[in-house]
């Protein structure tokens, strides 16, 4: 079902915010810059946050910083991880509403005009769209999600979060209202999975979230990358985002309430965890795999326990 009127101009002329968080991504960073730069919405200011990158990514955006003075923010600082970089943009952006890209995707031409379009048609405090996932080599599929409806309320798209497939919680291929974010103190945990950490806790805070089908967002799948390269220690944090969520749903009261969608979230980390493990792990033997992913999936079960009987 698609959300909004495509054709549709918007008329309200809101100042939007794109928040891109930069780290050792120079070889990708001119599509990315350029596919915001050719946004059809103008109305637009571009915060590239330089999170101590040791590459020349500072310089490839100084260039078209120089070159577009009037869109581009160039905001250098010490290395401190992609939540630390989104927070500093968070707290620099002087739109109304604001976005997130990572700096070795890129986005439709329409990214910002068909999420803006779909929150101030449906009155809502953030929009949510579709994405493609793309390979390196240009292959690339749309993402198979289950939006039903053109908008719902904040409660029940922050448990439909729980499951990737209905509402993604990704930082990206979002809209927010800065005005929410700013209400709630809003910040993202310096940990890796941090915006799986704090997605349902903010769509929660939302009256109406609106979506859209159409996808907007690339999201390069990169072997190399920070997602493609797994190791202990983002494991361990990917435990922690998912205590997060845990705390959350444990502080809000929602966990027996929203007990299944938590369980299919558990069974999803699982299986993802068996799946970097045993595929990613190169420098591993089978033993070694199999010792770790048992003390994750002790770790998991330690979690689940904790959150869901303790009390408040």
């Amino acid at each position: 079902m698609q959300g909004t009127d495509e054709g549709k101009e918007i008329e309200n002329n809101d100042l939007v915010s794109i928040i891109v968080p930069v780290y050792k991504t120079a070889e990708f960073l001119p599509r990315c810059i350029e596919s915001l730069l050719d946004q059809d919405y103008e109305n637009i200011e571009i915060l590239m946050i330089n999170d101590g990158s040791p590459d020349n990514s500072a310089e490839i955006i100084e260039e078209y910083r120089e070159a577009n003075p009037d869109k581009i923010v160039l905001i250098n600082k010490e290395n401190q991880g992609a939540g630390e970089a989104r927070n500093t943009g968070i707290d620099k952006a002087k739109g109304k509403w604001l976005c997130f890209v990572d700096s070795d995707d890129y986005v439709e031409r329409d990214y910002v005009s068909a999420m803006l379009r779909a929150a101030l048609d449906m009155n809502a405090d953030i929009a949510v769209s579709n994405l493609f996932l793309e390979k390196e080599n240009g292959r690339k599929i749309v993402f198979p999600l289950m939006f039903v409806k053109p908008v719902t309320s904040g409660d029940k798209a922050a448990k439909r979060s729980l499951n990737l497939l209905s509402v993604p919680n990704f930082a990206w291929n979002k809209l927010y209202k800065k005005e929410l974010l700013d209400s709630i103190n809003f910040k993202f945990p310096s940990i890796y999975f941090e915006d799986v950490a704090v997605a349902a806790k903010v769509l929660s805070e939302s009256d109406r979230v609106a979506f859209t089908n159409r996808p907007l967002y690339h999201y390069i799948q990169r072997g190399s990358g920070q997602v493609g390269t797994f190791n202990e220690k983002k494991l361990r944090e990917a435990l922690e985002a998912i205590a997060m969520v845990g705390e959350f749903l444990n502080e809000s009261g929602k966990m027996d309430e929203w007990f299944r969608a938590w369980k299919q979230m558990l069974l999803h980390v699982r299986v993802q965890f068996t799946t970097q493990v045993m595929v990613q792990m190169k420098d591993k033997t089978f033993a070694e795999k199999s010792k770790l992913l048992k003390e994750l999936n002790e770790e998991l079960q330690d979690i689940d326990r904790k959150y869901r009987y303790e009390s408040n």
